[in-house]
């Protein structure tokens, strides 16, 4: 969420994590908005299939293996 605002220029005053400002105003820099939300949806459908009594380490697997490589792209 704080990269999200940050990315949209937000006030820095609206940062949930405000103590975490310098190191989420240089991830900001470098990760572009739609790596962001791919995370988010990655995360969102992580949860629902938690909820749904999927398999945890699976869930978990596949949700980190996804985010390295939205972070690698």
């Amino acid at each position: 969420r704080d990269l999200l605002l940050l990315k949209a220029k937000g006030s820095e005053e609206m940062l949930i994590n405000r103590d975490y400002s310098h190191i989420l105003k240089n991830v900001s820099r470098r990760i572009k908005i739609e790596s962001l939300l791919e995370s988010i949806f990655v995360l969102n459908r992580a949860q629902r299939d938690l909820e749904k009594n999927r398999n945890t380490m699976v869930v978990i697997e596949s949700a980190v293996l996804n985010l390295i490589q939205l972070a690698d792209s």
